[in-house]
């Protein structure tokens, strides 16, 4: 599949992340390109990033107050998200299980940004390659179970011998990513060692945890 974005995607993405007139050059130039109802899923998870930057360089567009709702609507999913399941980390490390944010959750662990600026559908928590069984303990002592109905030990005895991870849910379909490995093509047992040894720490809704170095 390939994966490149679209010429109207590329222009987005210049507009969203340039920090001088190239990004303005690409907003006239895919301005009239848009249209909000037809937007894809990749392309909505922008907008707030966009809006950003357009407001930082003086941009004044209707637009902008459309994709400030945008903007709510994920800050205020992402927390319902963040909620429940940020204690959860806090379990893991008061259970001695060092723990690692991956994607979304250390992204918005960025002090200088917002929850609203990166939509999630879960979080992705690391833990050591050797400790995923203990860490599935925790999870399902903290009420999740594993996604697609397999059985705990299905997924602590088999999973890791094809996979870096496996989701984890509430009662309300809330999710956990639980990550034995950072990366799918890397599932060696000392596949991370590097990762830890550089992780950084962080600290989100008051729970101190690590995520990758930049």
């Amino acid at each position: 599949r390939d994966l490149r974005p679209s010429p109207a995607q590329e222009l987005l993405l210049r507009a969203a992340l340039m920090p001088d007139e190239r990004a303005l050059d690409a907003w006239r130039r895919v301005r009239s390109q848009i249209d909000v109802a037809a937007l894809d899923g990749a392309t909505q998870a922008l907008l707030p990033v966009l809006r950003k930057n357009l407001l930082a360089l003086g941009v004044e567009d209707e637009l902008l107050s459309l994709f400030k709702g945008v903007h709510r609507y994920s800050w205020a999913r992402n927390q319902m998200l963040l909620a429940p399941m940020i204690p959860i980390v806090e379990a893991l490390e008061r259970s001695g299980m060092p723990t690692l944010l991956l994607k979304g959750a250390a992204f918005v662990a960025d002090k200088r940004l917002d929850a609203g600026m990166r939509p999630m559908n879960d979080i992705d928590v690391l833990v050591p390659t050797t400790r995923a069984r203990e860490a599935i303990d925790v999870l399902l002592e903290m009420g999740l179970v594993p996604v697609g109905e397999v059985p705990a030990w299905y997924v602590a005895d088999y999973a890791p011998r094809f996979v870096p991870s496996h989701g984890f849910r509430d009662e309300l379909d809330r999710q956990l990513d639980l990550h034995w490995h950072v990366l799918h093509a890397s599932c060696q047992p000392e596949a991370d060692e590097d990762f830890w040894a550089a992780a950084a720490p962080i600290e989100l809704l008051g729970v101190r945890t690590r995520a990758l170095c930049p």
